[in-house]
């Protein structure tokens, strides 16, 4: 369950979590996030379709702005945004998915599951940049992650699970990756409330 403003947020389906302001992330970017044959520009706006039409009818010059306003925040090459977005790397694949999600009238929170996973060096950077640009932003940001470097970079509080139990919440600050790998891994924390 989850509460925003003090009113519980209806997550039975994708278009009612939209409009309460709530957007989750796969890290099946492939499978659950992308329209792999199509062009990057339609995979950047697949979600504003509503406000890319008058009366029904797509507006091509509206959807390519959007689509380039797009691109630049995510660090995507605008010059190649009516490519398919299969032919892009791992990590500007992820850039796309991750940039369809901001800059919306109503984005109170974003929830992220792994959202590094099968990115480079340099995308990890990119896609840390647009959390923090969405956090910066006013967006509360829940991201679960398997990385622990990534934890501890960009975690303002750290909840630790041990077989679906909260076992831990702490600051960043008061967080070790020993601490966490400990907790997450360690049979005597089923006990932990």
């Amino acid at each position: 369950e989850i509460t925003i403003d003090g009113h519980r947020a209806p997550l039975a389906s994708p278009r009612g979590a939209v409009r309460a302001g709530v957007h989750f992330l796969s890290n099946d970017r492939k499978g659950e996030g992308l329209f792999l044959d199509q062009a990057i520009e339609y995979n950047l706006v697949a979600t504003r379709l509503p406000q890319l039409t008058t009366i029904g009818v797509l507006r091509r010059a509206r959807l390519r702005r959007q689509a380039r306003a797009l691109a630049e925040l995510g660090g995507v090459d605008v010059r190649r945004i009516a490519a398919s977005v299969r032919v892009l790397s791992g990590g500007n694949q992820q850039k796309v998915f991750v940039g369809r999600a901001l800059k919306r009238p109503r984005l109170d929170l974003l929830l992220l599951d792994d959202p590094t996973r099968g990115v480079d060096v340099g995308g990890r950077a990119e896609i840390h940049r647009l959390i923090r640009l969405a956090a910066e932003e006013g967006t509360t940001v829940i991201f679960a992650s398997s990385e622990l470097d990534e934890i501890l970079e960009l975690s303002d509080v750290v909840v630790t699970l041990f077989a679906g139990r909260i076992v831990s919440k702490r600051a960043r600050r008061d967080t070790t990756a020993a601490q966490v790998l400990s907790e997450m891994t360690h049979r005597d924390n089923e006990e932990v409330v």
